[in-house]
């Protein structure tokens, strides 16, 4: 039997185990390291949808804004509260019985109205008035301007529909009637107030130059006042045969006429018929035929501060040559009875010279006034000194209408409160 040399034990299990170790360690990092690069992932994936979404609604740059390199500031944004604008109690008022409104404006400010602003021609065509200190370089004073239209003929001019305007609502005036103001870059204006009132369209044009009075503007406008021009006009009797009383309240006057023409013939089967138009009572026989017809009274309004020949010469002879057409005071009525001793009668009047004929007197009246001024017929306007914010003015012509045995109609003429 051989005898072989000791060997050293062979330890399987101990070599398995120091083999098996790192190897299970290996295997064990795997799942935490794909978590952690599946995480970074996501986030970045979802950094990129937030970033594209925000990209997307992010508001545009600023320079979008710059459209209008000036920006535009309207001057009656007050308006919208009227109710914190005051006027000063010496403030004039100026009134017009055509349109039914009427404003308060500064005592040292005047007005000039074109063309008589008294009533829209049978074209339709506007009247304006003008309104501004009454020192302004300008003759007549143009610091604002009001320009009517008959509402069925007014389209917008096209200026003021071009992109560079812009637009603003507001609420004019005493009883806050809805207006639209615009103002548009280029325009020889500060602004433009447009408004319906009844069958008109008024239009308010801010001339250049309104920055030094912007607050006086809208005291203005916040006392703009549109009367009720529901009130009808009515007849009565008065008790007296054949007599009628005209009465008209939203012109502020009434009068008594005989209603047979000629006054007291049983068999005439004419009568006398009356008309009211805008500021005019027409008053005429049935046979004669129109609205326009016969003897009519015409109501004006006045400054309260002004005197009958003061309102006249404003309203009617501006730009005239005072030495050539004046104003000329007859308190005498035209017929046997004299008007009360507080009525004012005065005409527009012309000197006359060594050769003043028919030719001569129709000539100078036409250049005093075609409508108003003295003529070969009876004309004449009347104040009442205890109602001053207004006068009227009568034509006449040749013929006399009774209201009784002594009085012709005109004679009569009441003011009303």
């Amino acid at each position: 039997m051989e005898n072989f040399p000791p060997q050293t034990p062979v330890q399987p299990s101990i070599q398995e185990n120091t083999q098996l170790e790192p190897k299970a360690a290996q295997s064990g990092n795997k799942p935490w390291t794909l978590l952690l690069i599946i995480l970074v992932v996501l986030l970045l994936a979802t950094s990129l949808v937030l970033a594209f979404f925000l990209l997307k609604t992010k508001t545009p740059p600023i320079i979008m804004q710059n459209v209008f390199p000036t920006p535009i500031t309207p001057i009656t944004q007050v308006i919208e509260t009227q109710e914190e604008i005051t006027v000063p109690n010496d403030w004039k008022t100026y009134k017009n019985t055509k349109y039914n409104f009427s404003f308060r404006y500064p005592n040292d400010w005047s007005n000039y109205s074109m063309n008589d602003f008294s009533e829209i021609d049978t074209n339709g065509n506007e009247k304006v008035l003008y309104l501004g200190p009454s020192k302004s370089t300008s003759k007549p004073p143009q610091l604002v301007q009001i320009t009517i239209y008959l509402a069925n003929d007014y389209s917008e001019p096209e200026l003021l529909n071009e992109s560079n305007c812009t637009k603003k609502e507001l609420l004019i005036g005493i009883d806050k009637l809805s207006a639209q103001y615009k103002t548009c870059n280029g325009l020889g204006s500060d602004g433009y107030i447009t408004f319906k009132s009844g069958d008109y369209i008024f239009v308010i044009d801010l001339l250049k130059g309104n920055a030094n009075f912007e607050n006086i503007i809208d005291q203005i406008l916040s006392t703009f006042k549109f009367a009720d021009s529901n009130k009808e006009s009515y007849t009565e009797d008065t008790g007296v045969k054949d007599q009628k009383r005209y009465v008209s309240p939203k012109l502020g006057i009434s009068f008594l006429y005989i209603t047979r023409y000629p006054s007291g013939l049983e068999e005439s089967q004419d009568k006398m018929v009356t008309k009211e138009i805008d500021n005019k009572i027409y008053l005429r026989s049935s046979s004669q035929l129109g609205d326009y017809q016969g003897q009519f009274v015409e109501v004006f309004e006045k400054d309260p501060n002004e005197t009958l020949a003061q309102a006249i010469e404003r309203q009617f002879l501006v730009r005239k040559d005072k030495s050539q057409c004046f104003v000329s005071y007859n308190t005498l009525s035209t017929g046997s009875q004299q008007y009360p001793a507080n009525y004012k009668r005065a005409e527009i009047a012309f000197p006359e010279d060594e050769e003043f004929d028919m030719e001569s007197m129709f000539k100078k009246s036409e250049y005093c006034s075609t409508d108003y001024a003295r003529t070969n017929g009876i004309r004449y306007f009347l104040e009442d000194i205890k109602h001053p914010d207004k006068f009227v003015f009568f034509s006449i012509g040749q013929e006399a209408i009774m209201a009784n045995e002594t009085q012709t109609w005109q004679d009569t003429i009441t003011f009303l409160d």
